[in-house]
């Protein structure tokens, strides 16, 4: 930090960027984006207890996990240097730099080691500093920087900083830059390798790279520091003077400011310019114009080592400055470092080690540096809800960042993580990879392990709230992949887990309400996992999200291939109905697509000799190979429009199909292979649904009289027979492989539940009884061990389309509960009829999404 008296220095910064110097100039080491540990080596008691835990490994591991790549370390030469014994310094001193070094290095960041006070020179002791001319204290300056450059000689990632904050006499500029070429020399007599890095007079200040010489060195990098407008970055400062210290009014920013603040003379005197012009970012920009040039004419790095506004200003006006400073160093390209890493006033954590999540998210520790930042994809970024340490994220690629969140989980009612978001409408395509990366953990739970939940991944979000509703897609720490979604505002969270766990690339999907979820394990194909309908704001927020699911840890992630697409909205009238028939594989879980298309195709049956899947569409019964295809339509003769209802008969030679013109349906059969059908009922509508085992006798649906009721006629022809008679709707019917029961869905107690009955109706009796489910069309395996049905809110009436469905199992022989295998978007036309393949292994099904034309 630097005295009241002169006027601040402006700047603003985000990655270093030399001229052009030819193929063989060399590069500074990383100094983008970092922080000042002030008050550890420097502007402190040096209690070594207090040292001790001040500044630990921990808190390099902290500041790594903002995302910044080095850290300016202030010293004093107290520490090191001894003004008895001017020609030796102090070991044990050292080795507090040395535990900065080495712990710097294993992080892989920058050091800036920047002699804060040299002997014969303070920042904030102008009229005492005895370094500028020939004695005692210049030597051991001289000598002081050159066993640190012995020292540090090996450490490529040390720069060396001069001086902090030099204060030559003004107008005798020339008296720091004297001592700067002798303390230049001095290193480079032993060391050639470092970089150097060397400040402007008075303060450091910007105005003075006027008269600032390009030194004779190829590693040379130039600072300044920047604390403008200062009355307004040090309003109420205990240590300025008492004109600025008794203030009776916040200083606003931008300005100008209010004459009414400038109560005496000398205010008036040294800051009345502030209440002529609006001192905002336009103003910064013109005050870091003379580094700007400096760096035009010579070709050489600029850096700001420190910029800061105490806590005391308002705090928007706090967090505005800081937005505008980032963004105009960022735009410069201009490296910069924050003043400070830990104090109660300017710190990024106060001395308990808090971090303020508010001052780290407004300098960019949330964006990164700037060649670490795509702002044409995330430009809203930060951390959803109350999170002890904030996060950031940083580009390491074409389509590829890290990620770093805190926070407690992404779950229940609220949610706690880091969410780098852009606003979207219309319908959306969120792809990437994503594994997660080593990310010490900081603070009291160093010594923790990274919770198994963890969590990373796509997000599409109402708001920007910690309670808002959304739809994600999360990869675990222990590799489990879920669709989640919160559907109302402060509700519990739920989910749609994946059966394929990491690593695999994911795709999220938003089609106007409809949200699924496919992905791709490796060296495999897209296939679905799950989708819920959820009502979010057509405008919404989308994003990467990480969080550690352990409020006092923080972890990172890296996200690979990452692709946001949007598409326009349209109407739910304007949108085209897109049919996926797919299969469930019972041991995994695995859903997998046989076959996509923009129509309108419906339940699946599965050959019997496994080859093939029959569906319908358009009022035609058409055939589509299990290993994928196109569809081909199967001839049926005469008769035309063929609905759900259809399926093989046992020995595989027939096809029961419903058909018949203005829904008048009846019951018919075609030889498998395609012919002129024969009718098996008079009555109409009849759908049927089941086959018995001995493929003697077909079970139907009929209306009759008003109701619907559950019949059956046998193969050949005949009459039919009712074998239900209660009031309601009964339907559904499906045959058990042994022939013993035939299993049907009815709403006779109020509820559609699954019934079972003897094949001549007799023994009726309920099966499932869970009120948060409506269910439909049950279905026993071929090897008789379990029943696969369709499950709708209790809410809906009947069985139409379009709707958020489960499809559930359950053993046959009623050991256990049914259970959610998969949530689609679908409903008439899912599962309507008999699907199981041969062997009982799978299950075909449909699911659909109404997509733009």
């Amino acid at each position: 930090m630097r005295p009241w008296l002169f006027p601040p220095v402006l700047l603003i910064g985000l990655s270093v960027v030399v001229a052009a110097q030819g193929p063989a100039a060399p590069q500074p080491p990383p100094i983008a984006f970092g922080t000042n540990v002030g008050h550890w080596l420097s502007q402190a008691k040096l209690d070594r207890a207090e040292m001790a835990t001040f500044f630990t490994e921990a808190d390099v591991a902290r500041i790594k996990s903002w995302g910044m790549d080095h850290i300016r370390l202030p010293v004093d030469s107290p520490l090191i240097a001894s003004s008895t014994d001017r020609d030796h310094l102090s070991e044990e001193g050292l080795s507090w730099i040395d535990r900065a070094v080495a712990w710097t290095r294993a992080a892989g960041l920058t050091l800036v080691l920047d002699m804060h006070h040299l002997p014969g020179h303070g920042f904030m002791s102008e009229a005492t500093n005895t370094i500028w001319s020939d004695g005692p204290d210049r030597k051991q300056a001289l000598a002081l920087w050159k066993t640190l450059a012995v020292r540090y000689k090996r450490q490529a990632h040390v720069v060396f900083e001069l001086m902090n904050e030099p204060v030559a006499p003004q107008g005798q500029d020339e008296l720091w830059h004297a001592l700067a070429r002798d303390l230049v020399a001095a290193i480079r007599s032993v060391n050639d390798e470092n970089w150097i890095m060397i400040g402007s007079n008075r303060w450091s200040n910007v105005s003075t790279f006027a008269v600032l010489p390009k030194f004779e060195d190829p590693r040379a990098i130039y600072t300044f520091h920047l604390y403008d407008p200062f009355l307004f970055t040090h309003q109420r400062a205990s240590w300025v003077a008492e004109d600025i210290k008794n203030l009776k009014g916040p200083v606003p920013y931008p300005g100008p400011l209010s004459r009414a603040l400038l109560d005496t003379d000398w205010l008036v005197k040294e800051h009345g310019w502030m209440a002529d012009i609006p001192y905002g970012e336009a103003f910064l920009r013109e005050r870091i114009a003379p580094a700007l040039k400096f760096r035009e004419n010579f070709g050489v790095p600029l850096y700001c080592g420190e910029f800061g506004v105490l806590d005391t200003a308002p705090t928007p006006d706090r967090q505005q400055w800081y937005r505008d400073v980032v963004g105009i160093f960022r735009a410069a390209s201009i490296g910069f470092a924050n003043w400070n890493y830990k104090s109660d006033n300017f710190g990024l954590v106060n001395r308990k080690g808090v971090a303020d999540a508010t001052l780290l998210a407004a300098i960019g520790t949330a964006g990164a540096p700037a060649q670490g930042r795509n702002p044409t994809m995330f430009d809203e970024i930060g951390d959803v809800g109350q999170v002890n340490e904030p996060g950031h994220i940083t580009s390491v690629g074409q389509g590829a960042f890290e990620v770093t969140g805190s926070g407690a989980n992404i779950w229940a009612n609220t949610d706690e993580f880091y969410f780098a978001s852009k606003r979207v409408t219309g319908d959306l395509e969120l792809i990437a990879d994503i594994g997660f990366l080593d990310a010490p953990s900081t603070g009291a739970a160093v010594q923790s392990a990274p919770d198994p939940h963890r969590k990373a991944g796509w997000m599409v979000r109402a708001s920007r709230e910690p309670d808002a509703p959304y739809a994600d897609v999360m990869v675990h720490g222990d590799g489990l992949i879920s669709l989640q979604y919160r559907a109302v505002k402060g509700g519990p969270t739920a989910e749609v887990p994946s059966p394929v766990r990491a690593p695999a690339t994911l795709r999220l999907e938003r089609h106007g309400n409809v949200f699924s979820l496919e992905v791709k394990p490796p060296g495999a194909e897209f296939q679905p996992v799950g989708a819920i309908v959820l009502a979010l704001p057509s405008t919404a927020y989308a994003g990467l999200a990480v969080s550690a699911h352990n409020a006092a840890r923080i972890e990172r992630a890296r996200f690979t291939g990452v692709s946001l697409t949007t598409r326009p909205a349209v109407p739910d009238a304007q949108r085209i109905t897109e049919s996926t028939l797919e299969t469930f594989e019972i041991a995994t879980g695995q859903r997998r697509i046989v076959y996509r298309a923009r129509e309108h195709f419906e339940a699946p049956n599965w050959s019997r000799d496994g080859s093939s899947i029959l569906v319908n569409a358009n009022g035609l019964l058409y055939r589509v190979a299990v290993a994928g295809g196109q569809p081909v339509k199967v001839d049926t003769g005469t008769v035309a429009g063929c609905n759900n209802d259809h399926g093989y008969s046992p020995d595989g030679r027939w096809i029961a199909l419903s058909c018949g013109p203005g829904g008048e349906s009846r019951v018919h059969m075609v030889p498998a292979a395609g012919g002129q059908p024969r009718v098996l009922t008079e009555h109409t509508p009849s759908y049927w649904h089941g086959w018995s085992p001995d493929g003697q006798t077909l079970a139907f649906v009929g209306r009759r009289d008003g109701e619907f009721d559950i019949y059956t006629v046998p193969a050949e022809g005949g009459p039919e027979r009712r074998i239900t008679t209660a009031k309601g709707l009964d339907d559904g019917p499906d045959y058990t492989p042994d022939g013993q029961r035939i299993y049907f869905n009815s709403d006779r107690t109020g509820a559609m539940r699954i019934w079972r009955m003897r094949p001549d109706g007799a023994g009726q009796e309920q099966v499932t009884d869970e009120a948060a489910y409506g269910d439909w069309f049950p279905h026993p395996s071929p090897d008789g061990k379990w029943i696969v049905f369709l499950s709708f809110d209790p809410t809906v009436q009947g069985h139409p389309a379009n709707k958020d469905v489960v499809l559930r199992l359950m053993p046959l022989d009623g050991s256990a509960k049914p259970k959610v295998i998969t949530r689609l978007f679908g409903g008439q036309g899912t599962l309507n009829v008999p699907s199981w393949s041969p062997d009982s292994t799978r299950f075909a099904f449909m699911s659909y999404r109404m997509v733009a034309p």
